[in-house]
């Protein structure tokens, strides 16, 4: 993809609202002390502390964050196409449907523990790792071991797409909710 190469070798995609509470700036934090041109973040979304977070990156001199704003659902694809890593820093995440969305793209997942998502989706060390996005040195940690195992999990990409796709497909989602159906009022 001629469009990759524009970008540091390793790439961590977050996609979601601005907002405090989705805790960009904790991985901003963690970036800036790994002080490693090697690893880029696109940013996709906008919201209220859109501004905050630029400016942040732009005392600290981190060059490799990329703000791309608002996207569209089909433009999306391009993102998740681009990135090795998704990241959900959220301190507070009902579920999380950027998860299903990243797994299914096939990307390997760091997802608070805050997110409901992580603990049905992620299957640590194998499509993801779940952490406390409070924590920024379990954050450089997380990061640096990602980059370590880069290539492993560039391999698994259509693996960890295909378990997703097959896991959570909508007739088996079907079934589970009419399973819970019947549950409720006795069926």
């Amino acid at each position: 993809m001629k469009e990759r190469k524009k970008y540091p070798k390793h790439i961590l995609l977050y996609v979601g609202q601005l907002v405090r509470r989705k805790g960009i700036i904790k991985v901003l934090r963690a970036l800036n002390i790994l002080e490693d041109s090697d690893i880029g973040l696109l940013v996709v979304g906008s919201g209220p502390e859109e501004k905050k977070l630029e400016k942040f990156c732009k005392e600290n001199k981190l060059q490799n964050v990329f703000f791309e704003g608002f996207q569209q659902q089909d433009e999306l694809i391009k993102y998740y196409a681009l990135a090795d890593i998704f990241i959900l820093p959220s301190f507070e995440e009902v579920w999380g449907l950027v998860v299903n969305e990243a797994l299914a793209s096939g990307l390997y997942v760091l997802s608070s523990k805050y997110a409901g998502a992580s603990y049905d989706l992620i299957k640590e060390g194998w499509n993801g790792e779940i952490f406390d996005p409070n924590n920024i040195k379990e954050i450089v940690s997380m990061i640096k071991q990602t980059k370590k195992n880069i290539r492993n999990i560039r391999r698994q990409r259509k693996s960890i797409s295909q378990c997703i796709c097959k896991e959570f497909d909508i007739n088996i989602s079907a079934q589970s909710v009419l399973k819970a159906i019947k549950t409720v009022y006795n069926i």
